[in-house]
């Protein structure tokens, strides 16, 4: 399997003041300097929305040229938020042909400037044609979850906000976090709501970030030793079961089944939490919590960084920011330093092997990783 010999980070936050281009400079410039070397067979970039956010498509190679790498092979990966993750995937079924790629996860949505357009932008992960046309939204769909998980376990809206504080203390003392500060249960229960039952508290700020990592089929000093991929179907309304997410099961057995591990070897997982129904959800397919009980084992603190496994060391999408495409190689990037020892301040100690679960729109696309050092 691939090995990541080199990461680099951009801060996530409104970047004003720079393009789409210079966000993916940065980080892969970063990334190279980490391995001291500007050697690189191939490019790819992990995005969701340059196009519809940006204007702006053919977007690798402009990425590219900025590089000085006109000439090497580079095309982009669009999965909505499991970009990053199919980007890895795509990576690694190329280090046949290529010993060195670069992955360079990219978004800038600062360039939306409304909320009614950038609510228009991240809903464009949704069906047009059976939900859009009615006025769904992602955050309406999220809601819709949230809903149906409270009714089948006879929860109330609090048992949702014990993520989201935990993801804000996870923060504070990571440098590239965007919400670098901590919320209490009164925060988040007074918080507005974004569509009844959901809060403004239980989703991320979708916001600018680039992530960068070298891939190599060379040892390295973490490996990629197991990915799986599996798919749901795409319209949650055309699901039996709108909280049906056996896809995440799939994927994490299958690269779970590869890495040649269980789950009691992993020291941290990584997942996409765009709601806190959906991490809850995830923590649940993975079986870190049983059917129901995902809200409980988080308020106990199972899920701290100083935790039995800890989800999210750096805050996840709700803390760390949520730059939609590269959310996927924040995690990697995250997910290497954490096993290098580098993490300093936030480091999960000792640890030597986790779970990356990247999602695309409300599940219907699920990459697991599973990284080792």
């Amino acid at each position: 399997m691939a090995s990541i010999i080199g990461a680099g980070l951009v801060k996530v936050s409104n970047h004003w003041n720079m393009s789409i281009e210079d966000l993916a400079y940065e980080a892969a410039e970063q990334a190279m300097k980490d391995i001291n070397s500007e050697r690189i067979d191939a490019i790819i970039v992990a995005n969701a929305f340059s196009g519809v956010a940006n204007g702006q498509e053919n977007l690798a190679a402009h990425i590219a040229s900025s590089l000085g790498m006109a000439r090497k092979p580079s095309f982009k990966v669009e999965l909505e938020g499991a970009s990053g993750g199919a980007a890895l995937l795509a990576a690694c079924s190329m280090l046949s042909r290529y010993e060195r790629i670069l992955i360079v996860g990219v978004e800038k949505l600062s360039d939306v400037t409304s909320l009614e357009d950038i609510t228009s932008v991240v809903s464009s992960s949704i069906n047009r044609e059976h939900e859009g046309i009615l006025g769904a939204t992602i955050y309406s769909h999220h809601a819709l979850m949230m809903r149906e998980y409270m009714r089948r376990y006879k929860l109330e809206e609090r048992d949702f906000g014990y993520f989201p504080i935990m993801m804000h203390e996870n923060a504070v003392n990571v440098p590239h976090a965007q919400l670098r500060f901590k919320v209490s249960m009164e925060d988040y229960i007074e918080s507005p709501y974004v569509s009844t039952p959901l809060k403004l508290m239980d989703v991320p700020s979708e916001a600018d970030g680039a992530a960068a990592i070298v891939i190599s089929r060379s040892d390295g000093p973490v490996k990629v030793s197991g990915i799986g991929f599996s798919g749901n179907e795409a319209v949650i309304t055309h699901r039996i079961d709108q909280l049906d997410m056996e896809n995440i099961t799939a994927a994490f057995s299958s690269a779970m089944r590869e890495a040649g591990i269980d789950t009691k070897d992993l020291d941290f997982v990584q997942i996409h939490d765009t709601s806190s129904v959906l991490a809850y959800l995830q923590i649940e397919s993975l079986g870190l919590s049983d059917k129901g009980k995902a809200p409980k084992d988080t308020e106990s603190g199972k899920f701290r960084r100083d935790g039995e496994i800890p989800i999210n060391p750096e805050g996840g999408m709700k803390a760390r920011g949520y730059p939609v495409g590269a959310s996927g190689v924040y995690q990697l990037a995250e997910s290497y330093m954490q096993l290098q020892g580098t993490a300093d301040g936030y480091q999960v100690q000792g640890a030597k092997n986790c779970a990356v679960v990247s999602l695309g729109g409300l599940a219907s696309s699920c990459v697991v990783a599973v990284l080792r050092r």
